[in-house]
């Protein structure tokens, strides 16, 4: 396999687009389009390959909890770029409630469990199950899971049987109590399944408790931990942790397993598996002066296992802040973070790999990810699924004294250290906006996902493992000759080259295959030239691409081209006959669709938002059916 270099576009080496993300770093992949405020949001795998994606919407007066999926091919799955509503307020809810933070899970069988704190009244902490056609499984609005709780930070982990657990900080019952942290199991059917339903995690803290994280055990139960403010509510005090098994039963300390005395003031706290049933947390720790990141490791038993009050991770001049931690699958972790050893105004991204016994594996104080002028900025870390780690960023290396414009960058380094990608990161979006936070995850499909805020809209792109093509394409170019439409495109080095599939789209986002092209000749250093003519393209617009497909089973999509061919008519309805995705193309919106079987039942209803759309009809049983919008109406075959 050859490195592609998409010599027209510019991108990095390392990013491969698949199906309807994008290759390019200049043309992001929209995936909700908003003009109101985005505030916090999450991802993780729907584990069949695509991503779930939960954010905080403010599109109406109040907060709202929507959610998307991403499927394989980068394209929204629910209500085109709307997203689904997971809870709704109502009346003056909207006027007055907040919403305090947003878990969500996978829950191994294709649906996504979603946990948030809101004041709709009072404080509580709700859950709601979405499956993967993006309906929600609870009741509306959400299942209250403690009525007499009042809760604010919440974590959410899976419990391993498609249930999930929940841990929050707050008070119960009464409001003049310091803080507690709570928690509750609940099954797939959000039903509270330990016999003290919620259980009291933390005790005797005058100043309450506060930064909770929560990571699964392994065997369907979780481990907590928490900075107990003892002192004052704000100033020094201990981290500590608790295990709860999968029956509820509390295995540590009553009080919870201390890391040790901490005289400083300490932050941001961050928590991954040891992978043996016990927990490893790094924390921002100022006892140095400057603000450092220490680590302690806890055994499955409750044993702290390195020196009581962590182990130094990076003690660099001025501040190392913003951790992220992952399991590097052999006893230790891998953290990354921001760092400002080269100047308060010049952060840079540095990571480290600690072993079972907190020794640094890497460098001294950690190795630079990304050390470019001005500052790099929230990191981001996932694992590679080969004990190393891909990390994302946003960049201000483009900035001027005029904006401060950020894009977003990416790293994948292996487990001895090595940067794998291009020097200070792949460029991963690097438009005219200002990008940034971001997140990333898995798919579960051999590449990763980040999501990324910009202009209150939201975008994603996919990363590839190894950053490889099959073919360099040179060009790609579509035109209309009298009523076909020709492509034409040039390649060079065509090692491992099956051929090309052509694709074509009435709406540029929903592909099908209408034919194919041999290559010219197998292991081509040359430049080859290719032409297809498509002799019956759609009235309106054609959008093409290229499906480059190697004799080893890779594949790699190319640029989209638009060729026009007038007005559209009347109706289109494509493919026909179809598996269950039916492509639907009228000369107006705002129209209703309508499907009914050969015996006049109504089967299929939906009011046309855009001109064109896209519909799933998977359920319908195979058959012929009627689809009619307003006076035009076509017959099609469901196989």
């Amino acid at each position: 396999m050859k490195t592609i270099l998409l010599i027209l576009a510019l991108i990095c080496a390392n990013l491969t687009a698949y199906s309807q993300w994008s290759t390019d770093p200049t043309q992001e992949n929209l995936i909700r389009q908003g003009n109101e405020v985005i505030r916090e949001f999450t991802i993780h795998t729907d584990n069949n390959g695509g991503t779930f994606l939960v954010w905080e919407d403010w599109r109406t007066f109040g907060p709202n909890i929507y959610a998307q999926r991403i499927t394989t091919d980068g394209l929204p799955k629910w209500d085109e770029k709307e997203g689904h509503i997971v809870r709704a307020m109502q009346g003056n809810d909207e006027l007055i409630a907040t919403i305090d933070e947003i878990g969500s899970i996978s829950d191994g069988n294709g649906n996504a469990i979603i946990a948030w704190s809101d004041t709709r009244d009072g404080s509580h902490v709700y859950v709601q199950k979405i499956n993967g056609t993006g309906q929600t499984q609870w009741q509306y609005r959400g299942i209250n899971i403690c009525t007499d709780c009042h809760g604010g930070r919440v974590k959410i982990v899976s419990d391993g049987n498609g249930g999930a657990i929940i841990a929050w900080s707050g008070v119960k019952e009464d409001f003049n109590q310091p803080s507690e942290v709570y928690i509750k199991r609940i099954n797939s059917s959000g039903v509270g399944v330990w016999q003290n339903d919620v259980i009291k995690v933390t005790h005797n803290a005058e100043y309450g408790n506060d930064f909770l994280n929560m990571v699964s055990d392994g065997n369907g139960g979780a481990i907590i931990t928490w900075k107990q403010n003892s002192v004052s509510p704000y100033g020094p005090g201990p981290m500590l942790a608790q295990r709860i098994d999968h029956n509820g039963n509390v295995l540590w300390n009553a009080d919870g397993v201390s890391m040790g005395i901490i005289i400083a003031d300490i932050d941001q706290p961050k928590s991954v598996t040891d992978g043996n049933g016990g927990i490893i947390t790094v924390w921002y720790d100022v006892r140095n002066s400057s603000g450092n990141l220490y680590a302690q490791r806890i055994n499955a038993d409750g044993q702290p296992q390195w020196t009581l009050g962590g182990l130094p991770v990076c003690t660099a001049t001025e501040d190392q802040i913003n951790p992220r931690i992952i399991s590097d699958t052999q006893g230790g972790a891998i953290i990354a973070w921001e760092d400002a050893r080269n100047g308060p105004s010049n952060h840079d991204i540095y990571t480290q790999r600690i072993n079972a016994s907190g020794l640094a594996q890497w460098t001294a104080d950690g190795i630079p990810v990304c050390a470019q002028p001005s500052s790099q900025y929230g990191p981001q870390i996932t694992p590679d699924g080969e004990g190393g780690a891909v990390l994302t960023w946003s960049d201000a290396r483009s900035a001027d004294a005029f904006n401060d414009d950020r894009d977003v960058y990416a790293q994948r380094l292996n487990g001895a250290g090595a940067l794998l990608w291009e020097n200070n990161g792949a460029p991963v979006a690097i438009g005219e906006r200002s990008q940034g936070p971001v997140a990333i995850t898995t798919d579960d499909n051999g590449g990763f996902v980040v999501v990324w805020l910009s202009d209150a809209s939201i975008f994603a792109s996919r990363l590839n493992k190894d950053g490889s093509l099959p073919v360099t394409l040179v060009s790609f170019e579509a035109r209309k000759e009298n009523d076909n439409a020709v492509l034409t495109w040039t390649t060079t080095q065509e090692t491992n080259n099956k051929g090309f599939e052509i694709e074509r789209s009435g709406d540029g986002k929903h592909f099908e295959k209408i034919g194919f092209v041999d290559p010219h000749s197998y292991g081509s250093d040359t430049i080859r030239n290719y032409q297809y003519l498509d002799t019956n393209p759609l009235a309106g617009s054609n959008y093409y691409r290229l499906k480059q497909l190697d004799h080893d089973g890779k594949f790699a999509y190319s640029k989209i081209v638009n060729v026009n061919f007038g007005k559209a008519s009347r109706m289109s309805v494509y493919p026909n006959p179809t598996m269950g995705d039916l492509f639907i193309e009228t000369a107006r919106a705002g129209g209703r669709i309508q499907i009914t079987d050969m015996l006049g039942r109504v089967v299929f209803e939906k009011r046309m938002v855009k001109p064109r759309t896209y519909i799933d009809i998977k359920d319908l049983s195979p058959g012929m059916y009627i689809l009619r919008e307003g006076a035009s109406s076509q017959v099609f075959v469901k196989q």
